[in-house]
């Protein structure tokens, strides 16, 4: 539900926030402002604030009887009365289940403070370009993808095929991979200098080829700064088999 928040603030489908949200709902911004639900519904809808992209994942659930707390931590595409405000946010949920089906009674964000230079900013700026590569798989962005992936890339997938940067694009410019989805979680940034290793876990909707290939997978990057700019030289993918 919490995921499908964030699909719904990007669509900018009112109806489905207006069943997720209580009626007495109360919604506390980054800004310091409290919100009730109208307010809310009525910047989405008017535009006030717009979003192209939400990412969630760390997050935490506690249940306590029909009573639940939800924490985890977003990463927003977003403009807010026409200013810029995408960035990471850290957020807390209250959720109670009334006549059989959950609602959001409190929810409060903070902005995560932009991080200094050095390996704390080269971490949040890898996490923002393992985002990019995400939405730029769902959305066919091969422009984005041909200057984050290196010339000499090396891509080993689930069932040990090694593929090269001109294969990749090639697949998704033919249509022959479709993703619809692709959301990333567990991510851990360790960087050594100007090379990077990003490990994660992916939950995807897609094909190759009509054959169906979702799931989740594990998968582990290797990026190289060149020129001032981070570009992944390798990555590996494997596919969490269900218990």
């Amino acid at each position: 539900m919490e995921h499908e928040w964030s699909d719904a603030v990007v669509k900018r489908d009112t109806a489905r926030l207006d069943r997720l949200l209580v009626g007495e709902v109360v919604l506390g911004t980054a800004e310091g402002k409290w919100l009730t639900k109208a307010e809310y519904l009525a910047e989405i809808k008017s535009g006030e604030w717009v979003s192209t992209s939400e990412v969630v994942d760390n997050t935490s659930v506690r249940v306590y009887g029909d009573m639940a707390v939800i924490t985890g931590r977003t990463t927003s595409t977003s403009q807010y009365h026409g200013v810029d405000s995408s960035g990471q946010y850290l957020w807390s949920d209250t959720w109670t289940k009334r006549d059989g089906r959950w609602q959001c009674v409190a929810s409060h964000g903070s902005k995560v403070p932009a991080a200094p230079s050095g390996s704390a900013g080269a971490e949040q700026e890898l996490i923002r370009l393992e985002d990019g590569w995400n939405e730029a798989v769902v959305k066919v962005d091969l422009a984005f993808l041909d200057r984050i992936l290196a010339d000499d890339l090396t891509d080993t997938d689930d069932e040990g095929t090694v593929w090269t940067k001109a294969q990749d694009l090639a697949n998704l410019k033919s249509g022959d991979y479709k993703c619809t989805s692709a959301v990333s979680a567990d991510r851990q940034v360790r960087v050594y200098g100007d090379t990077a290793v990003v490990t994660g876990r992916n939950t995807n909707k897609a094909q190759y080829k009509g054959v169906d290939k979702s799931g989740q997978y594990r998968w582990t990057d290797t990026w190289i700064k060149r020129d001032g700019r981070w570009q992944c030289v390798a990555t590996h993918g494997s596919k969490i088999v269900p218990k």
